[in-house]
């Protein structure tokens, strides 16, 4: 597929994804006209887009009832009188064939397991035996033996190795597998997070196990942290593969879920055929876990718990343990992508990244022409846009090929006023191309031409009232040149209800919050813009400077250098880094810091007892400024150099010419470090009041 064929694919995938599920049939028949290869594609792509509300009737019937109560917990599950799970310890001190039976070693859905001696070859074994309390049911049963044909056939150090499977003389079946002293994830997440080198060198293994079950035509359908046994040497087992799947093999009801409720996929909460999809999302929760000590999805009942995989998103690791790297956290975020097409299409893939991250390396993003149809690239929605208005019907528009084309180009371009231009010609192309206002509007921001700005844009919303960029646009005019904060909010959060992959929007909200002084709130927006494309250099210089502007210097270093590789000029980063160095008083690394960069502020000189090079450059910006040949930002480089100087009337003089010429800039004035010499001064709480930005 050539690449302008495939933005044109991605652009209808978002625009139907955004539509009311009975409505995206004809959406794509309209969309799609006489190509039936496009039309085949995107409506495969859209099919699991509508959600199934009828968990409860697929699954009802008490033996899948009984199977999500039993793998809630290892203990929840038929549990009698004597306080143990599946009755008296009916086996232990027994032989049983030629095993002689220890002690009990705990039990799940599908199976008690007890610790035994092979006497004929002299080793330790975990026998499992079918609990008694399931023993008429012929379901777990054939489920049972399943589990012993499927991991009989894997030999991997990461899978608990099947040696044989047996019966009692009553009947009841068994298997005998390897023993591991050891504990599970379970009990070592019930301490705490773990290490981040320790979960990701357990996550490596336990993929790779994966890996090699998914090759034989096994799913695993039941990855969790007490599936998941940690031996002494450090060897992660996976435990159980009694949930496991036979390609081809139907084993379960049709339409039953089988699996841990907490850690099931999306599509696994429906009941449909699975596959190592689910692996890799049930891998992705227990990673979470391991990160934060908190499951990635919880509630009060299964149903609670089932709606939020569903539909929610789990709160960012990076926010409940800043520690995480980056790459760290765009693993976990593909992991629990909700379409099973973005997520990782191998485990082995999954391996990649890990080792990558291990060796210190930082991720690349791969997209799959056919499945990843989200990028930062291309906030596209709609090669086919629904008219809506007074007495409007609903209907189809073709967008003009060309139009298309240059909308495409526009987008590519970085330059402002050439991208502009190709937006410009792509509206006269084609007259009711929304896509292109909306971005043609954000260029008129960036342009200060507020007027045209504000006409774009509501052109694009009057067209189009469910284009997710139009509302960016929108949030961004109130911001940069209205300075109205809360029209500003309001639009950045109806751009992210439409579409929560809008990474564009969750950057400028953040921007937005961390400007008006809430950190807190900014943090989240600004680590989720990043997970949604972690290779894109604003956005990660974005989230540095949020922690920059919170005083939060530390860590805005690190996330400075994470984003040198991806920038193509790092004069501006490094300027940035040694801010920070200068906000902590380490004036010597702050200058070696800038040095690294075209030009070094006069301010680093000043602590160091050189104040003629602040002085200077004092002089040559004043003159060019009564030259009228000064650039818009330089009377904000004029009051930092009187604030690092003392000279806090001048300092103010120069922040209200900013204003006064209506400079972007404003928008820093409550948050930029530069400026803490001067908030107990009238005059600039006046300013803070005149921009909106006091409290």
């Amino acid at each position: 597929m050539d690449l302008e064929r495939e933005d044109r694919l991605e652009l209808l995938f978002e625009r139907a994804a955004a539509l009311p599920s009975g409505q995206r049939s004809a959406f794509v028949e309209a969309a799609c006209g006489a190509d039936g290869e496009l039309r085949a594609i995107l409506t495969a792509l859209v099919a699991d887009a509508d959600d199934a509300h009828a968990y409860v009737e697929r699954v009802a019937g008490p033996i899948v009832a009984t199977a999500i109560r039993a793998t809630l917990g290892d203990t929840s599950v038929g549990t009698h009188a004597n306080g143990r799970n599946g009755g008296p310890d009916t086996f232990a001190g027994q032989h049983i064939d030629h095993f002689r039976v220890l002690d009990r070693l705990g039990s799940g859905g599908m199976g008690v397991v007890y610790k035994a001696i092979d006497v004929r070859l002299d080793r330790t074994v975990a026998l499992k035996f079918l609990p008694p309390h399931l023993g008429t049911d012929e379901q777990a049963k054939r489920r049972f033996v399943h589990e012993a044909k499927a991991a009989s056939a894997l030999d991997h150090p990461n899978i608990c190795a099947i040696h044989e499977t047996g019966e009692t003389a009553t009947g009841q079946l068994f298997i005998a597998m390897a023993h591991y002293e050891g504990e599970t994830l379970k009990e070592k997440i019930a301490r705490g997070p773990l290490p981040i080198c320790d979960v990701l060198d357990y996550v490596a293994q336990i993929a790779a196990g994966l890996q090699c079950a998914h090759d034989a035509g096994i799913v695993h359908r039941d990855v969790k942290p007490a599936n998941l046994i940690v031996t002494s040497d450090g060897r992660v087992a996976i435990l159980d593969f009694g949930l496991a799947k036979i390609a081809r093999a139907e084993v379960t009801h049709e339409g039953a879920a089988v699996g841990t409720v907490a850690y099931m996929s999306p599509e696994q909460t429906r009941g449909v055929d699975v596959d190592v999809q689910t692996d890799i999302w049930s891998l992705g929760a227990v990673l979470y876990e391991l990160l934060t000590g908190q499951r990635a999805f919880s509630g009060e009942t299964d149903e609670t718990v089932i709606h939020a995989i569903r539909h929610d998103q789990p709160r960012p690791v990076r926010l409940l343990r800043p520690d995480v790297p980056a790459g760290v956290a765009v693993v976990v975020s593909r992991c629990l992508t909700k379409d099973p097409t973005r997520r990782y299409s191998r485990a082995d893939e999954l391996v990649c990244d890990v080792r990558t991250l291990q060796q210190g390396g930082s991720l690349r993003r791969s997209l799959r022409p056919k499945h990843v149809l989200r990028s930062a690239a291309t906030a596209i929605l709609g090669s086919v846009l629904l008219l809506t208005g007074p007495g409007l019907t609903r209907v189809a528009h073709r967008v003009d090929p060309e139009a298309f084309s240059l909308y495409l180009r526009g987008k590519r371009t970085a330059d402002n006023a050439d991208s502009l231009a190709y937006f410009t010609q792509a509206i006269a192309k084609d007259s009711v191309f929304a896509p292109a206002y909306s971005e043609a509007g954000i260029r008129y921001v960036w342009a200060h031409d507020r007027d045209r700005a504000e006409q774009a844009i509501e052109k694009a919303i009057a067209l189009d009232p469910s284009l997710s960029d139009a509302y960016e646009a929108l949030g961004l005019l109130r911001m940069w040149l209205d300075w109205n904060w809360p029209a500003a909010e309001a639009a950045l959060r109806r751009a992210i209800d439409l579409n929560p992959h809008n990474a564009r929007a969750h950057h400028e909200l953040g921007q937005l919050l961390t400007r008006v002084g809430r950190c807190d709130d900014a943090i989240p927006e600004v680590e989720r813009a990043v997970l949604e494309n972690p290779v894109y250099p604003n956005f990660q210089s974005g989230l540095a400077e949020v922690y920059l502007n919170c005083r939060r210097y530390e860590r805005a270093i690190d996330e400075f250098e994470k984003a040198l590789p991806l920038a193509r000029d790092s004069d501006a980063i490094y300027r940035d880094i040694g801010d920070a160095y200068f906000f902590q008083g380490k004036y010597t690394t702050a200058l070696a810091s800038y040095r690294k960069a075209r030009w070094v502020p006069g301010w680093a000189y000043v602590p160091l007892g050189d104040r003629q090079r602040a002085l200077a450059q004092i002089d040559t910006l004043t003159r060019r400024w009564a030259a009228g040949t000064a650039a818009p930002y330089e009377p904000y480089l004029l009051a930092k150099l009187y604030t690092s100087l003392g000279d806090r009337d001048q300092a103010i003089t120069w922040l209200e010419r900013l204003y006064g010429a209506r400079t972007g800039l404003v928008v820093y004035l409550k948050v930029q470090p530069h400026f803490d010499p001067l908030r107990g001064e009238p005059r600039f709480q006046a300013l803070l009041k005149k921009a909106g930005l006091t409290d």
